[in-house]
């Protein structure tokens, strides 16, 4: 995330290049990071259906879990943002019976990251976090990302041919923003057979993690679990009742 969020230059912030069809030419860095994204977040949706015992399935949940208080710490809201969505994958979501088992303080330091990152108010909660930050941070970079978008879609001209100086501001505004954030660089160490193996990696498709979900726990059973939940015979975390029934 570091390397590719600091290679970004404005040029490629402009005129949503990073959704043409021609995005690697106009935006490469930007389109880097989200591919980048979104392959970690296969990746942790990977690592949790792959597994065939429900006790290791426990384990690696946890881990990211810790994984994702570490990001926060160090304030690297796209790996955290990246690390949330694999968990809230739909294969992940459904193991109902794992995340059972999951400890409670683990699913409470979970939900309060949920909390943080939840997208209502476009990311107010984020936004009011980011507003003091001290530097090194790495935004999410989902978030400019959506309102340069919003900001791309008022006109450039206006009647008798007038720039839409308005815009032009607004666009700037969110430039200087993503810059403040290339001030300062982290003071970390590569560890290069870690990333060769992330990066490296050969994941499920989302069709195939759904059908290893399924596998690992099949629709019956869970949905017998679910009635004795909603009935209150069974009792679990909140985080569980408000995200995980269907």
């Amino acid at each position: 995330n570091e390397s590719l969020f600091f290679k970004i230059q404005n040029k490629e912030l402009l005129n949503t290049g990073w959704n043409k069809k021609n995005k690697e030419e106009l935006a490469p860095n930007v389109s880097a990071l989200i591919s980048f994204f979104n392959h970690l977040s296969n990746w942790v949706a990977h690592c949790v259906v792959i597994e065939t015992d429900i006790s290791i399935r426990v384990v690696v949940l946890n881990r990211f879990i810790s994984i994702a208080c570490h990001l926060l710490d160090l304030q690297d809201f796209q790996g955290l943002m990246a690390i949330l969505t694999g968990m809230q994958n739909v294969a992940v979501e459904r193991l109902l019976q794992t995340w059972m088992l999951v400890p409670g303080k683990s699913l409470s330091l979970l939900t309060d990251l949920l909390l943080l990152c939840d997208m209502v108010g476009n990311f107010e909660k984020l936004r009011e976090v980011w507003k003091g930050i001290e530097l090194p941070c790495i935004p999410y970079i989902g978030v400019y990302l959506t309102d340069l978008s919003f900001v791309d879609e008022q006109p450039t001209f206006l009647h008798d041919s007038l720039i839409n100086w308005a815009k032009i501001e607004q666009v700037a505004r969110q430039l200087r923003r993503v810059k403040a954030y290339q001030k300062q660089r982290f003071y970390l160490y590569p560890l290069d057979p870690i990333q060769d193996s992330l990066r490296d990696a050969v994941l499920l498709s989302e069709d195939e993690q759904f059908e290893h979900s399924l596998e690992r726990e099949p629709r019956a059973d869970n949905k017998e679990i679910t009635k004795k939940i909603k009935k209150g015979s069974t009792k679990v975390h909140p985080y569980i009742e408000k995200n995980l029934l269907r």
